[in-house]
């Protein structure tokens, strides 16, 4: 290895070459490998080296850090969990900065968002020049939702540190793409596509910025359905992409659109697509074509019918569909819901009885709620209790409310991307909310902007009415500038009434 680095890097470079000492010549050769395909955006191929090089030794910690990065870009969670795990059990053989690292990485892994954003944000002070460390952190503020804010612009900075730090390092370069063509910044995305490119990123990456490049040069004549048949994964994740914070809405619709026309796709592109969708039409306030989709799903699905009660806390008018769905729960379940089989179903009702004032019904779900998380000890079930306690605290004391609604932030490692409850949208709006009637304006600002966070699709339906909240607390401070930006935002999305309701 001593012979071999001057070759590879710069030679007045200080190595710590202790991760390697005593290490099988063999597993060094795979791990390098994996750097390779990792440093290319090409990560299950990178996973594999490096899962290799630990099968012919797993004292190589060095590769099981690796490894659990690489598990996280292909969404593998439990390989990455594991991967963490045997990382953090060799962590003396690590250098400092790289057992910090690996503490991160579990809290990314275990869904302890603002654990993750603590110690990555270590990593970053201890060496600002390493890139892994910028974007890793930039992979938190991405994926998950901690307590910082606001988590859209956090996730770019950290990205294009990243990149400044190492502009070879493909991987962060593919989310600053993304934001880039969500703004519609199409000369800077065009430069930093070129690189991409040159890269030779998975391929899949790679189709998916083409496709959301196409769009917003000309989303009128975006040729969806000749693109779901190639690649229906693909045009749902580019169409996706495009939607975070209420951007590029006609490009995302289309997207969807053709998916659900398409007698070809999947099951689960289906019902992405048809979040999605439901997601804009409620945003834009097409409220009786949204209720149209979502009784065409709910016939045959029934995790749709919760979209009715989330509307509802959205603005949408879909309060009768939503009362049936309380009334069918009670026949099915029991008068106190007992037999509801999951908690998310049951934090829907509380939002259905916190929505029409029935603070008597509101305590039925939560007495429920609270005795069977404390049976299971499933810190999903505390999680989704937490919300419904808060809702009803706020009947008392709004303090308290804010309190318990400031803790689910980052609090649970869910499909925060598509699930319909685990980003608790409802719940962050009514925190913003809260603290807006307070007279707490800049906390009011920063608790809407995580609608800007392009990751949960659950979001969609809110952006209209976080970025009125955001429009009442700049004026309140005096910020016209930002007060204009948020109104011609809401004047995007056709929503320009709620300045004056």
């Amino acid at each position: 290895v001593k012979g071999l680095l001057p070759a590879l890097i710069d030679p007045t470079r200080a190595v710590d070459l202790t991760p390697l000492r005593d290490r099988r010549a063999t597993a060094i050769a795979l791990w390098i490998q994996g750097e390779r395909e990792y440093r290319h955006a090409k990560f299950t191929a990178a996973l594999q080296l490096y899962e290799r090089a630990l099968g012919d030794d797993s004292a190589l910690a060095l590769a099981a850090v690796k490894g659990a990065q690489a598990a996280s870009w292909v969404h593998d969670f439990p390989r990455g969990l594991k991967l963490v795990a045997l990382a953090l059990q060799h962590d003396s053989l690590l250098p400092r900065r790289y057992a910090v690292f690996a503490r991160g990485l579990n809290g990314y892994f275990t869904g302890n968002a603002d654990s993750a954003a603590h110690w990555l944000r270590e990593v970053v002070a201890l060496d600002r020049g390493w890139s892994e460390a910028a974007a890793a952190l930039g992979e938190v503020y991405y994926h998950l939702l901690p307590s910082d804010a606001p988590l859209d612009s956090l996730a770019r900075a950290a990205f294009t540190a990243a990149i400044i730090a190492d502009s070879g390092f493909a991987p962060p370069l593919f989310h600053l793409l993304e934001a880039q063509l969500r703004d519609g910044a199409l000369p800077d995305a065009d430069r930093l596509i070129q690189r991409f490119r040159e890269m030779e990123p998975d391929p899949q990456l790679l189709l998916q910025i083409s496709l959301m490049r196409e769009c917003v040069a000309a989303p009128a004549a975006m040729p969806w359905r000749e693109r779901v048949q190639r690649n229906a994964v693909s045009v749902l994740l580019a169409g996706k992409a495009l939607t975070g914070g209420g951007h590029q809405f006609a490009c995302a619709e289309g997207a969807f659109r053709s998916i659900l026309s398409s007698p070809t796709t999947g099951r689960s592109e289906r019902w992405g697509a048809f979040l999605g969708l439901q997601g804009i039409l409620v945003a834009t306030g097409r409220d009786r074509e949204a209720r149209v989709l979502v009784d065409s799903v709910a016939v045959r699905t029934g995790a749709a019918r919760s979209l009715y009660v989330l509307a509802t806390a959205a603005g949408a008018r879909m309060a009768e569909p939503a009362a049936a769905l309380d009334s069918f729960a009670r026949q099915l379940y029991g008068e106190r819901y007992e037999r509801i089989p999951n908690a998310e179903n049951l934090w829907v009702i509380g939002l259905w009885h916190h929505s029409q004032g029935n603070v008597a019904g509101l305590r039925v779900v939560d007495s429920t709620l609270r005795a069977r998380a404390l049976g299971t000890g499933n810190p999903r079930d505390r999680y989704f209790a937490t919300a419904v306690n808060a809702r009803v605290a706020l009947s008392t004391d709004s303090a308290r409310a804010i309190e318990l609604l400031r803790g689910l932030t980052g609090a649970l490692r869910g499909d925060v991307e598509w699930a319909i409850g685990e980003a608790v949208p409802a719940d962050h709006l009514l925190l913003a909310t809260l603290l807006l009637a307070r007279g707490a304006h800049q906390d009011a600002i920063r608790a809407a902007s995580v609608f800007d966070h392009a990751q949960p699709i659950m979001f969609l339906p809110y952006v209209p009415l976080s970025l009125a909240i955001r429009y009442r607390a700049s004026m309140a401070l005096g910020d016209e500038a930002a007060a204009r930006r948020y109104r011609a935002r809401l004047n995007g999305l056709h929503r320009g009434e709620l300045l004056n309701n």
